[in-house]
């Protein structure tokens, strides 16, 4: 069971994010039926801890089995959705990528494509969460707290 409270007006989500960098590139997703790319990730289960979250998010997601870094950011965001505001916590974790990952990845549902991309080219792409287009570059020594309204 996802961590997910959902009302009439608010839906609240708690989410475990990947940050799965290789050669100056960032793995992202992108929904066929959506514009922005969004990271490797998910809610977290009832029950489950982040850091277990995000290992089974990526290795269902990519088939791939990596470990974690460390925690790079907590971030809150407010946003409205399909016509729902959304209050979401997401933990973005450093994956370690000490072999070269395969070019082309597939996640585990047909309506998502996977894409690297060059993280100095993501200030001028659809990125959700937008804080990512600039927060890269430097990664961050000490894990930030970002609170976002979009």
């Amino acid at each position: 069971m996802d961590i997910r409270i959902t009302r009439q007006d608010l839906c609240f989500t708690l989410r475990a994010a990947a940050l799965i960098m290789q050669d100056d590139r960032l793995l992202m997703v992108k929904d066929t039926q959506h514009d922005s790319y969004y990271t490797v990730g998910g809610k977290v289960h009832l029950g489950e801890d982040t850091q277990q979250a995000i290992l089974r998010e990526v290795k269902e997601e990519t088939g791939c089995t990596l470990d974690i870094d460390r925690l790079v950011f907590v971030q809150e965001r407010f946003f409205t959705f399909q016509e729902k505001n959304h209050h979401e916590i997401c933990f973005y974790y450093l994956m370690k990528t000490n072999d070269p990952l395969p070019a082309l990845l597939h996640t585990d549902q047909d309506f998502e494509t996977m894409h690297w991309l060059k993280i100095c080219d993501l200030p001028h792409m659809r990125i959700v969460p937008a804080f990512l287009k600039n927060a890269l570059q430097p990664l961050p020594q000490q894990t930030r707290h970002i609170i976002c309204r979009e």
